[in-house]
């Protein structure tokens, strides 16, 4: 009855997802039912039981051939279904996640024997936070596909598939219980969120399968005999390579030698073994990876993360609230079933691998999700605990009599998701962005579509978001760097970019010197600007060392010096920019740009002509940084741009400048 209980639930689910619940307490009853007439043995002797008995028997038997039948059905149409879902996931180029295409660049140049923790002095500006254990099996899964996004994402999705096998795996071997264990295999595969990032191309599905392996590998070794210290060395190894996947595998490791010291006397005996294993093949890995990247390595793996931890406005409880309720939100079953299952190893004062798990975890996770970047993948490995302890309190529930097996299946009922997920992005324009012109800057969060050229002359590769983070964590100065030397000196053809997570000084200097060409999907499409010239006035007011002699002039008026940048000096009283251009370089167009941050305060900026007339003016208040971007046409005579503050506003820097004017716009 519980693989009849099994098939009906999921095929509900899957087929009826609105008459799921009802069926499946149908089921439950029938279940109920079945192990109360079960029990009745010692009626064995009257006739009438006898009779009701054999009957009940043979249609169990009938049942569970049915079962099986139906559970294949299913699992051919989920198999049919994943397969499809695999096959989209390669064909389509266009990224699913930010970070698709960031990992599946390094990946490529990882391939091409290219250094993926550069110095950052000069190209590919890349920041690499993952030991690079998931781009060489991204490479290895290349080998099968064609060079793309596709072979990172077939990598995630055999590691998903072995997650969920090891996973029924685990609590076949932990429970004996087969109900448990297809269940949660079953869950592992078909919970949509889980299911979608199975075929993200990132770390996490593979870090997650290994750790599971390293805890199945331990949870062996603590049963003592022959194979323990073999199998504890395996469990080291294998939370090693976890590791250098994904640093947040960490709280596996410690929740496994946590539990094992208090295990018994094997489960003491395999502490030594897996942490030396740790340590010394951590420490062999440490050096090789070091020896073949540089510093560059230790440096974006451990210190850069570390740094960034300490970091203000990184982290924040604001942060953490509105992670944990999206978390919440989408695994709540699993959470409420990992609880109680935990909770009741707990009460029968048995200290259970997956309740130790789920606790190590816990306590992990407030840290991890009050961070900028935390998304419901940094719950994984809680998640993962979570779903082992749920299939502990399943078997726990299959193994009362005489409802257990109607309870298992209703627990089970509470965790089964509705079908559903993300949907694949379609492709929007990615033949035409792979033809570009070279050369090419991207963003490695869309590069994927640019692989096949020669890195540094054909295309150059840079990290939009983690150089804007490195650079706040002191490692990078991006207004110095040869990257925004490059884009002032207009050395790319074309620039794309996915997304809009570029550093200031980057996005400024392209703002300047680069203009939109074309929008496709989450890309944009920058060419160079053919302005005749750009100036600039200095932040202290004074104009660049290149502009001498440009025929500027620049007035400071009631304006300050503070943390956030020129502030009026006097409260009440508005405090000025005025730069003054007189050269024949300015027509027939130019734009002035300048950049105010407000808390409450009000800004203006206005362009004259040499009679005093307005030839642009824009007004800005509220909160938070604006750009005030004027554009006109003047005639003969000098032309002035004024900016005002007032109230609690400053005047910020863009591109190193106050104020940047750009020449012969429209030409």
């Amino acid at each position: 009855m519980p693989l009849a209980g099994l098939a009906a639930i999921f095929i509900a689910r899957a087929r009826w997802p609105e008459q799921a619940v009802g069926l499946a307490c149908v089921v439950a009853s029938l279940n109920l039912a079945w192990a109360r007439a079960a029990t009745h043995r010692l009626l064995a002797g009257r006739p009438h039981v006898r009779t009701t008995l054999a009957w009940l028997s043979l249609a169990d038997s009938w049942l569970r051939w049915i079962a099986a039948a139906a559970l294949g059905f299913v699992a051919a149409g989920w198999g049919q279904d994943m397969w499809a879902g695999l096959r989209d996931a390669l064909a389509n180029p266009m990224p699913l996640n930010a970070m698709e295409g960031r990992e599946t660049v390094k990946a490529w140049l990882l391939a091409q024997g290219a250094n993926i923790y550069p110095s950052m002095e000069g190209h590919p500006f890349l920041v690499t936070i993952y030991p690079p254990v998931y781009h060489a099996a991204t490479a290895a899964s290349a080998l099968l596909t064609e060079w793309g996004i596709g072979a990172a994402r077939l990598a995630s999705f055999a590691a998903h598939l072995a997650l969920a096998a090891m996973a029924g795996a685990f609590l076949l071997c932990w429970t004996r219980s087969r109900t448990a264990a297809l269940g949660v295999a079953l869950l592992a595969l078909a919970e949509p969120v889980l299911a979608a990032w199975g075929i993200h191309a990132r770390p996490d599905m593979l870090a997650w399968s290994l750790a599971l392996g390293g805890a199945w590998a331990f949870l062996l070794a603590s049963r003592g005999g022959r194979r323990a210290a073999r199998l504890a060395v395996c469990s080291g190894l294998l939370f090693c390579l976890a590791l250098y996947t994904k640093q947040q595998t960490l709280p596996w490791l410690l929740g496994c030698l946590a539990w094992g010291a208090l295990a018994g006397p094997a489960g003491r005996r395999a502490v030594p073994w897996a942490a030396g294993t740790v340590l010394v093949s951590g420490g062999a890995l440490l050096c090789g990876l070091s020896l073949a990247f540089g510093e560059g390595f230790l440096r974006d793996v451990f210190l850069y993360p570390l740094r960034m931890s300490a970091a203000a406005g990184v982290s924040s409880g604001e942060n953490l609230l509105v992670r944990a309720m999206q978390v919440w939100e989408a695994f709540r079953p699993l959470w409420i079933l990992g609880t109680l299952g935990a909770a009741a190893s707990m009460l029968a004062r048995r200290w259970e691998l997956p309740a130790a798990l789920l606790v190590m975890n816990v306590l992990f996770l407030p840290s991890l999700l009050a961070s900028w970047g935390a998304d419901v993948n940094y719950a994984f490995g809680a998640l993962t605990a979570s779903l082992l302890a749920a299939g502990g309190l399943l078997a726990r529930l299959e193994r009362l009599r005489p409802s257990g097996r109607a309870l298992a299946l209703g627990a089970l009922l509470l965790a089964v998701p509705s079908p559903g997920g993300i949907r694949d992005r379609t492709d929007e324009g990615s033949r035409r962005l792979a033809a570009l012109d070279g050369p090419v800057l991207a963003n490695t969060e869309g590069g994927h579509l640019f692989l096949g050229r020669r890195p540094g002359k054909e295309v150059v590769f840079f990290d939009a978001i983690e150089t804007s983070l490195y650079e706040q964590a002191g490692f990078w100065r991006a207004d110095s760097s040869a990257l925004v030397r490059d884009i002032a000196a207009r050395r790319f053809r074309h620039v794309a970019l996915f997304g809009d997570f570029a550093a200031r000084a980057v996005a400024d200097a392209l703002a300047v010197f680069y203009k939109a060409s074309a929008q496709a999907g989450f890309y944009r499409v920058l060419v160079p600007d053919p302005a005749a010239r750009v100036l600039r006035v200095g932040p202290g007011g004074g104009v660049t060392p290149e502009d001498q002699g440009a025929g500027l002039s620049v007035l400071l008026e009631d304006l300050a010096q503070e943390t956030e940048g020129l502030a009026p000096a006097r409260e009440g009283v508005p405090g000025f920019l005025r730069v003054t251009f007189d050269a024949i370089e300015a027509r027939p167009g130019m734009e002035a740009r300048a950049r105010v941050r407000l808390a409450g305060g009000r800004a203006g900026c206005v362009l004259r002509d040499s009679h005093g007339a307005v030839l642009a003016a824009r007004q800005a208040g509220g909160e938070g940084s604006r750009d005030l971007v004027l554009t006109a046409r003047p005639g003969e005579g000098p032309v002035t741009l004024e900016v005002s503050v007032e109230g609690r506003a400053w005047l910020e820097t863009q591109y190193g400048a106050l104020a940047v004017l750009r020449l012969g716009v429209g030409d």
